[in-house]
């Protein structure tokens, strides 16, 4: 990025990257010791790679829910600077995730910020 001139990046990873207290059940005994805790502990990675040492870029991480099928839900999208968003389903369309996205662009918002996004 630094040798092209280019100085924004947002990029996904996912709720429940890192331990956290209060983290959902379903995250701390399921997700992450059975199924994907190899790809949490390599986004966590990145994620540590960007806070650490790309403070001269425009960086977003955003940490979605599980991600899902289907049409936008037109629901308001909820954020929390954390590893999920309290209270949020489980799941959001890959359709809210991708407006969202292109918001943090469009918008230049959460800048060199990790955030989490969820539906109520």
């Amino acid at each position: 990025m630094r040798t092209s001139n280019t100085n924004r990046i947002v990029c996904l990873t996912s709720i429940g990257t890192e331990k956290a207290a209060g983290s959902p059940w379903y995250v701390e005994w399921i997700f992450r010791p059975l199924l994907i805790g190899n790809i949490l502990s390599n986004m966590a990675e990145m994620e540590h790679y960007l806070v650490d040492h790309c403070s001269d870029l425009s960086y977003t991480i955003v940490r979605p829910a599980g991600l899902v099928d289907g049409p936008k839900s037109g629901k308001e999208i909820h954020t929390e600077e954390n590893q999920y968003v309290t209270g949020a389903s489980i799941g959001i369309p890959r359709a809210d995730v991708g407006k969202f996205v292109m918001d943090c662009v469009q918008k230049q918002s959460w800048l060199q910020k990790i955030v989490a996004i969820g539906l109520k």
